[in-house]
């Protein structure tokens, strides 16, 4: 099974032919720490990955809340065939930081590798759920049902019929959230293929519904989820849509804001102070109560200063409500003056004119 690394933004994306395996690291941060992680994932792509795992337990121990080293760890395990001691890394990790996709899209990978296909669409489902942003997420769920379909062919032409639905539903989604994503859309074709074939063969009415029970091993607070997050089916029908259903409305606003972000930070970045101030409604509250006049003065001062800067935005999170909308995510600053610095950021934003813009910034 050929494996590609692609580096996109700080999230490394391991594709592997049917499933995608997500490591969250941040090579660019931490100060001191980066040059040590990233010569231990260089190792970790080398023959010798178990000689590493003595210098990640001492790194992890001694950076108990760098979650890369654990991160780090699980693919490890998962690249040496050590699957059930991956999946207890990242199960942890998941337990400790339900906040990311990667570590409960990891072990729905590993789960469908074992051939636990109903732990792997639990897990999936609930974080479309979660995370109904996470593209990854549909097409691995898309995989799944597709993998199921293809299985039941000799069994029952009914829920072959079902699960290529299912399948062509989660990569219909995958592509919507990305346009540009060539893989889903060749297994969405092919799957389209394979239904027609089969409801010309035996046009069986089909609800589409999948139960099960089967939670073992799944990270705690999946299996105490109460509500809306509570799963009743493994029907990707019954149960995404309910996420997807905001999509066509919310995904053009979220894609507007992203964009926004970006074009903020590259105009901070390129010290292009009329850029950057444009991004600020005329109603904007500064953030010590200081005029408008003065807080742009030091605004000026501080982005013209360095003689070069680096600004990102990573995993922005957006709640948007009608017109307004609250963005948070992590800052990195970088200048040639000073170090990496990260930060927690908070912004509320209005759309006026067509536009969105910051009303209120705030460094949590």
């Amino acid at each position: 099974m050929r494996i590609i690394v692609c580096y996109q933004m700080n999230r490394i994306v391991v594709m592997r032919r049917t499933h995608l395996l997500v490591l969250l690291i941040l090579f660019f941060c931490f100060h001191s720490h980066a040059d040590e992680i990233q010569e231990m994932w260089r190792e970790s792509s080398k023959a010798t990955q178990d000689s590493i795992l003595p210098r990640l337990d001492a790194y992890i121990s001694s950076h108990p809340k760098d979650i890369r080293g654990l991160m780090l760890k699980g693919m490890v395990f998962s690249n040496t065939g050590k699957a059930e001691e991956a999946i207890q890394v990242f199960t942890e990790v998941a337990d400790k930081h339900p906040e990311l996709p990667e570590a409960f899209n990891n072990l729905a990978v590993l789960y469908a590798n074992q051939g636990k296909t109903d732990q792997a669409r639990f897990v999936l489902l609930n974080l479309i759920q979660t995370h109904p942003f996470f593209v990854t997420a549909y097409e691995n769920l898309g995989d799944i049902y597709s993998k199921l379909s293809n299985e039941s062919l000799k069994v029952s032409a009914s829920n072959a019929i079902n699960y290529a639905k299912s399948a062509i539903d989660a990569y219909s989604k995958a592509i919507y959230l990305d346009k540009n994503n060539l893989g889903a859309n060749k297994k969405l074709q092919t799957m389209n293929d394979q239904l027609s074939r089969l409801e010309k063969s035996q046009p069986i009415p089909s609800n589409g519904s999948f139960e099960s029970n089967n939670k073992s091993n799944i990270p705690n607070n999946l299996q105490s989820a109460k509500g809306p997050d509570k799963l009743q089916t493994l029907s990707v029908q019954a149960v995404s849509n309910r996420s997807f259903a905001t999509l066509n409305d919310a995904s053009s606003e979220s894609n507007e804001i992203e964009a926004m972000l970006r074009n903020w930070a590259k105009a901070w970045s390129n010290q292009d102070v009329g850029t950057y101030l444009a991004f600020y409604s005329e109603t904007f509250k500064t953030p010590n109560g200081e005029s408008r006049g003065l807080w742009q003065k030091i605004r000026t001062d501080r982005i013209t200063h360095p003689k070069t800067l680096k600004v990102e935005i990573m995993n922005p999170k957006i709640e948007i409500n009608a017109d307004t909308a609250v963005v948070t995510f992590t800052q990195s600053y970088q200048s040639d003056d000073n170090p990496i610095v990260m930060d927690k950021k908070n912004l509320v934003l209005r759309k006026t004119d067509n536009s969105w813009r910051i009303e209120q910034e705030k460094t949590m």
